[in-house]
């Protein structure tokens, strides 16, 4: 059968629509324009009613599925499945003709929202999910309806318990069903570039500070924002070529064994929480002398680097408790010597400058030399500072050059430092973040990367940040300068109150999705278990408050005067009906003629009423 009716197709395009806008989220944008691409194309198909020939369509499809694929570097990851799955549909979207094809759009829009609903962990997608999937299983009823149903109000309100009933369905779905991650890498392909590189040259930063995406959440506890450096990984090694590398713990451990020795250690009070989103990366950030509370057989502690790694990529969502110490430690020669090294291709002239200023000053005065170097000379911090002829020329930058990002004025300071006989290293992570006053916590992005430094001195690492030397009116021009100028300007108003209404949003996102991820397997086998033995607990009854929500308005719609005379006319009946020989099919004047003397003149006046509006 032909599916010529237009309004089918309507609440179709609907679901089309938002089925390719759910799939295609999170995405870098020049992969969003090809979806645009597809989308449109397919569009104009259905609108102009064009028909394309099958070969053509199946090579477009194949040609699709390859850029697809090329924009996931070639790995089949589960995010690249869910893609393929888009894919299907806009092609199934191009040729629907019978109740079959409707069939099968409608079984692929059903599998992308269920997809979506027991994977995702923010509240706009899954409130996007859960309207998906009640217009699915709408189209799926309307779809075998011989006649046009209108959309009235009492249509509407039948959709919209039919909706409501599903919610329960949805939320024990996803309390039981348990979530996998599956990838295969086919060929080597490019790592995720969220993070901190594994090395460090001149412009690093400027490649990795471009992105906006949100990477962790601090659930703040009077925190204040120049305390948080969240430490990700420590550079300490510098090669000929002047770039710097990390050392893993493994690595320190085998090459300085017994090399540190714990004199003091004290756990404190202050504790903190990360909510850490899917990076899928196994660095994790926390703040200096941490240790993990919340499964801390899940992740390695470097005790010489002061860092933390998950033994499994993150691709999911996170909640992680940690506390704050105290610690003093002793290094031994060796490993105060690692920190001095440098290799021989650091120029003569830093030599000859750290020579010169360090004579007559304590390790400390040579320090706070270098910080005001940067302060007082003329020195600008700059996203987009001019390229040195050499690579990684720290000596023409800070002799002649005089700007660059963190990681210039980082670099340099721990070059001098180590020239003066002071153990130094380069530390990364993120500095800072962004303040929701609403909800009183801070979020995190890739926008935030940053590196500092660490200076051994007195029994532990003490924090030295050259960057936050630098003047504010030698700070050049940078995206946030532009973005705080404009909110100064006539839109003030405006953008006052944009930002009022995102706080508000985020707020909502993180409430729900600190539930969320609060939710884990322990609690899963919890929920199981209660439902076996029907014991009513917390979740289940928030799980059918929709519904029962959704009765009450029903029965209250109901409440017309016709109605309540009717609900007391059955009470009336309720004891009466085998007594006195009621049926079903009696009229009210037959039911009145059968009850008893007593009964209709106690009766009279009701049915009185009742049949007036009755047949009114």
């Amino acid at each position: 059968m032909l599916l010529n009716n237009k309004k089918f197709f309507d609440l179709t395009h609907i679901i089309f629509t938002l089925s390719l806008f759910l799939v295609s989220r999170n995405l870098p944008d020049l992969n969003i324009f090809f979806w645009i691409i597809l989308y449109v194309f397919a569009l104009v198909l259905y609108v102009k009613d064009l028909k394309v020939n099958f070969i053509i369509l199946f090579l477009l499809l194949c040609a699709s599925l390859f850029i697809q694929l090329y924009f996931f570097e070639f790995v089949l990851a589960k995010e690249f499945f869910v893609k393929v799955i888009g894919i299907l549909l806009i092609f199934r979207f191009l040729n629907i003709k019978t109740k079959s094809h409707l069939f099968s759009f409608n079984v692929i829009c059903l599998f992308i929202c269920v997809l979506n609903l027991t994977e995702s962990q923010d509240l706009i997608n899954s409130l996007l999910s859960t309207v998906l999937l009640i217009l699915t299983i709408s189209n799926f009823y309307l779809s075998n309806q011989t006649t046009l149903i209108e959309m009235d109000l009492k249509n509407m309100i039948k959709y919209l318990g039919f909706g409501l009933g599903l919610i329960p369905v949805i939320a024990i779905f996803y309390l039981i069903i348990p979530r996998t991650d599956i990838t295969l890498n086919l060929f080597n392909t490019s790592k995720n570039n969220l993070g901190i590189p594994d090395s460090i040259n001149l412009g690093s930063f400027e490649q990795i500070s471009e992105s906006d995406e949100k990477l962790f959440v601090l659930i703040n506890d009077n925190f204040k924002k120049n305390e948080l450096y969240f430490r990700v990984k420590v550079f300490d090694q510098i090669d000929n070529k002047k770039s710097w590398r990390p050392s893993s713990g493994y690595y320190l451990i085998r090459k300085f064994p017994n090399s540190i020795q714990t004199l003091n250690f004290t756990p404190q009070n202050r504790m903190y929480n990360l909510i850490i989103e899917n990076y899928k990366n196994s660095w994790l950030p926390v703040l200096k002398n941490t240790t993990i509370v919340s499964d801390p057989q899940d992740y390695s502690f470097s005790i010489f680097n002061q860092t933390y790694r998950s033994k499994k990529e993150i691709e999911s969502k996170k909640l992680i408790q940690l506390r704050k110490y105290t610690i003093n430690m002793e290094l031994n020669d060796g490993l105060r010597q690692y920190y001095l090294d440098l290799p021989n291709s650091i120029s003569s002239e830093l030599r000859k400058w750290a020579d010169t200023n360090k004579k007559g000053k304590t390790d400390t005065q040579y320090l706070k030399h270098i910080l005001n170097t940067f302060n007082k000379d003329d020195y600008y911090y700059s996203l987009k500072p001019p390229i040195s002829e050499n690579i990684n020329d720290y000596s023409d930058f800070f002799f002649k050059i005089k700007e660059g990002y963190c990681e210039h004025y980082a670099g340099t300071f721990v070059i001098l430092a180590r020239l003066a006989g002071i153990p130094a290293r380069i530390v990364t992570g993120y500095l800072g973040g962004e303040l929701n006053s609403v909800g009183d916590f801070y979020e995190f992005k890739q926008q935030d990367a940053h590196a500092w430094v660490e200076v051994w001195d007195g029994g532990k690492w003490i924090e030295y940040d050259p960057t936050l030397a630098i003047p504010p009116n030698k700070v050049k021009t940078t995206l946030n300068q532009i973005l705080k100028e404009n909110s100064e300007d006539n839109f003030r108003i405006g953008t006052s109150l944009f930002k009022d209404f995102s706080n508000y949003i985020s707020y909502l996102d993180f409430v729900w999705t600190k539930s969320l991820i609060s939710y884990d397997k322990n609690k899963q086998k919890q929920f199981i278990q209660d439902l076996k033995s029907l014991k009513i607990s917390k979740n289940i009854i928030l799980i059918f408050i929709p519904i029962s929500l959704f009765l009450i308005i029903f029965f209250i719609s109901k409440l017309t005067p016709k109605n309540i005379y009717k609900i007391r006319f059955y009470f009336v009946l309720l004891f009466s009906k085998k007594k006195d020989k009621i049926l079903n099919s009696d009229t009210l004047d037959e039911a009145f003629k059968k009850l008893k003397p007593e009964s209709q003149l106690k009766y009279l006046e009701f049915f009185k009423k009742y049949e007036k509006v009755l047949y009114s």
